[in-house]
C-alpha cells in the first residue's frame, strides 16, 4: 500500500467517524448534550451595567436610556399594555413552546431568564428578558438573546427577538 493510499484511507475514516458523531449529537436528547457539554450557570444580568462580547452572537433589545453600558440593536416599543400584561403574554408564549424553558424567575424585578433550544441541534440559548414600566399605563422591556455555543449565529438571535416582539404584540 502507497502512502497516498494509507493517507486517502485514513481520511474516508475520519470522515465517516465525523458522520456518526454528528449524527449521535443529532439524536441526543438536551440532558444528553449537557451532560456531554456542561452547562454554565446564568450570570446575573443588569441591563444598566450589560457589558456585550465581542462576538456577534447575541442580540439586545433596550429601552432608551437604559442600558448604558452597551449600544442596543434595537429601541424597545412601548407597549399599550401595562407590566402584570406583558409579563402574562410573554409567559403564555413560553408555556405553549415547547422549545422554551423558563429557567429563573425574578418577579419583584420584573426579570426572567429562558432557555430556548435550536430546532435541529437542540443547542441552548440563553434569554433574559426584564419588563418596564412605561409612560400612561404602558410598558417597555429588555431582551438580551445570547448563544451558549460558537462564536456566530448568523442571525438567529435577532430573528428569536423579533419573533418574541411580534408574538406578544397586541395584534397577534
Amino acid at each position: 500500500m502507497s502512502i497516498i493510499d494509507a493517507i486517502r484511507y485514513t481520511a474516508i475514516a475520519l470522515s465517516i467517524l465525523i458522520v456518526i458523531v454528528g449524527l449521535g449529537l443529532l439524536f441526543m436528547t438536551p440532558a444528553q448534550l449537557e451532560s456531554i457539554f456542561g452547562t454554565k450557570p446564568l450570570p446575573e444580568i443588569d441591563f444598566a451595567t450589560l457589558k456585550r462580547p465581542d462576538s456577534p452572537n447575541t442580540y439586545l433589545l433596550c429601552p432608551l436610556n437604559t442600558c448604558l453600558q452597551s449600544t442596543p440593536d434595537q429601541i424597545a416599543p412601548v407597549f399599550e399594555a401595562n407590566p402584570e400584561q406583558l409579563r402574562d403574554r410573554i409567559l403564555e408564549f413560553v408555556d405553549k413552546s415547547p422549545n422554551i424553558q423558563t429557567r429563573t424567575m425574578d418577579p419583584a424585578n420584573a426579570q426572567y431568564d429562558f432557555i430556548e433550544r435550536t430546532p435541529v441541534m437542540r443547542f441552548p440559548d440563553i434569554i433574559t428578558v426584564r419588563i418596564y414600566p412605561a409612560g400612561d399605563g404602558g410598558s417597555t422591556l429588555a431582551i438580551y438573546s445570547r448563544s451558549v455555543y460558537g462564536h456566530s449565529d448568523l442571525g438567529a438571535n435577532r430573528k428569536r427577538v423579533e419573533r418574541w416582539l411580534a408574538v406578544i404584540s397586541p395584534a397577534s
